[in-house]
């Protein structure tokens, strides 16, 4: 299980960054990059549906 998450992450992770480009910017307020907000998404969409 570890293992299938940490590949979930790292392919979220590289997805979104190909999506996002150069336009991603960063965070003023110190939150989550927009690339990290999205793979919590996909972690959590995951999570849910088994």
């Amino acid at each position: 299980m570890a293992v299938a998450l940490l590949d979930l992450v790292e392919k979220a992770l590289r997805v979104a960054k190909q999506a996002l480009g150069n336009h991603a910017g960063k965070p003023e307020s110190g939150g989550l990059p927009r690339e990290a907000h999205i793979v919590a998404h996909c972690i959590r969409k995951a999570v849910l549906n088994h």
